[in-house]
């Protein structure tokens, strides 16, 4: 059970097509191998937990899944980091040993516990979110952190439980920061500390405000060279997360590189390499 001193709001969730005496049992994330053409099998629909598949699977790309009986499923990619290109005539390499970045569509209704469920398995300590909260294909966002600092939204399945605590928020010029803590009642003394992101003026065709872009950009990269695990990866979502996500993770790695002295920058090999992790990542010249 969670401390009584909580400020909760309870959120059952009722998953379409599911009962809800069924009990949710804690399995860790598994990697796993979906193609265009797969389904997972269970009373849950997949169309009713990913807004977006057939823009998003790639035949070899991983998908986090979780294998139970009622058939979760979140739309999210792991993308590998991407090594500098040092030889002009050879393209970035996968570097499959390591993970930087989820990149998922934006949380449903259907599948809102599940992302913070792969926060916490993943111990994610930040979140990108590219969009501002309404004006989008899936109308208003939904806001799946609490709405006031110090209050949580509390999540229940079955006989599982979430809590995720608002910390604090400060507003800049086209972006938020916002301090979030999640937990679970089986490690309440171990919660996961999340900085999560906001960028509120990148609508979806269209582009940022430069200057505003490289402010929010620089933001993150201090944050998250100053937690204390580095090798956490980032959960990035727009919409669908592909478009905005790609572009962001984009600009991200190539900061790396060339903050690194990568001797040359390959733009459409490095877009090359976040396809094979996720398909159709940034889908217009817009976006860049």
């Amino acid at each position: 059970m969670f401390p009584d001193n909580l400020m909760c709001s309870n959120w059952n969730m009722r998953r379409p097509g599911a009962a809800n005496s069924v009990a949710w049992k804690h399995h860790k994330l598994e990697i796993r191998l979906v193609s265009r053409k797969s389904s997972v099998r269970g009373p849950v629909e997949v169309s009713q937990l990913a807004s977006y598949l057939e823009e998003c699977l790639h035949p070899k790309s991983p998908i986090l899944a979780e294998q139970l009986t009622i058939g979760r499923y979140i739309n999210a990619s792991i993308i590998h980091a991407i090594q500098p290109c040092n030889d002009p005539y050879w393209p970035p390499a996968l570097d499959e040993s390591r993970v930087d970045y989820i990149a998922t569509q934006a949380p449903l209704v259907s599948t809102v516990g599940d992302f913070w469920e792969m926060v916490i398995q993943l111990r994610a300590n930040a979140i990108v979110m590219l969009a501002p909260a309404s004006g989008e294909r899936l109308y208003d966002f939904l806001h799946y952190w609490p709405r006031s600092v110090g209050h949580c939204l509390f999540y229940k399945w079955g006989k599982h439980e979430l809590a995720v605590r608002l910390e604090s928020e400060d507003k800049y010029s086209g972006y938020v920061r916002r301090k979030i803590r999640v937990m679970s009642p089986s490690d309440v003394e171990n919660p996961v500390n999340v900085v999560h992101f906001q960028v509120n003026n990148w609508h979806e065709n269209g582009a940022p405000v430069a200057q505003d872009f490289r402010c929010f950009l620089a933001a993150y990269r201090i944050a998250k060279y100053k937690m204390a695990d580095k090798t956490s990866p980032t959960i990035v979502h727009c919409n669908n997360g592909t478009g905005r996500t790609g572009t962001f993770i984009a600009a991200d790695i190539l900061k790396s590189h060339l903050e690194g002295g990568a001797a040359y920058v390959d733009i459409y090999g490095l877009l090359e390499q976040l396809r094979v992790c996720r398909m159709n990542m940034i889908q217009k010249t817009v976006s860049l």
